[in-house]
């Protein structure tokens, strides 16, 4: 600003203290790059879990049960629950991408929990809980036979119910029940 009778000159700023802002930004950027790093690790450990996998799948006729039967089982569950953990973390790094697609399919409901059961009975079995689908009804409140959702998805869901449920369980039993409309 200029004093038009005066040879002073008035000069006027605002300061702001921008290091708030500065520090949000720099954790925003932090909270990308651990995304992208546990999503890298995540596909890094997908690979070799899936060879397990389907060496699993392929030794279990070769096996003999009665005396390699529960090792075997417990190898399986905890390589599928493991598999589900890092498809979890890989779904988590689609939705902060904004490019989560979901697949649908038509599947049978009872499979579908009796499958999700069988990756935490070792687990039940070591705190001494019972864990079991309970018989679906006849009545008016069947579940349908068959759901078409996106069922990594809904797996996921049942998966971490079944998982805090043995988790905060000492004694008893957990009962899964499935009901229709």
């Amino acid at each position: 600003m200029v004093d038009s009778g005066s040879k002073n000159k008035i000069v006027m700023t605002t300061i702001r203290d921008q290091s708030y802002w500065l520090e949000l930004e720099r954790q925003k950027q932090m909270s990308n790059m651990k995304t992208v790093a546990f999503a890298s690790a995540a596909h890094e450990f997908r690979n070799p879990l899936n060879g397990i996998v389907a060496s699993l799948d392929l030794l279990e006729d070769k096996i003999d049960l009665a005396t390699g039967g529960v090792f075997f089982t417990t190898a399986k569950n905890c390589s599928n629950l493991m598999l589900y953990l890092i498809r979890d973390i890989l779904d988590f790094s689609q939705i902060e991408s904004k490019s989560f697609i979901l697949n649908l399919s038509e599947d049978v409901l009872k499979e579908v929990l009796e499958n999700c059961i069988d990756l935490f009975q070792f687990k039940a079995r070591e705190k001494n809980i019972k864990l079991f689908v309970e018989k679906f009804s006849q009545g008016s409140d069947q579940p349908p036979k068959k759901i078409k959702t996106d069922i990594n998805r809904v797996k996921q869901i049942i998966i971490n119910l079944i998982s805090n449920a043995i988790k905060y369980t000492s004694k008893g039993h957990v009962k899964i029940v499935a009901k229709g409309d």
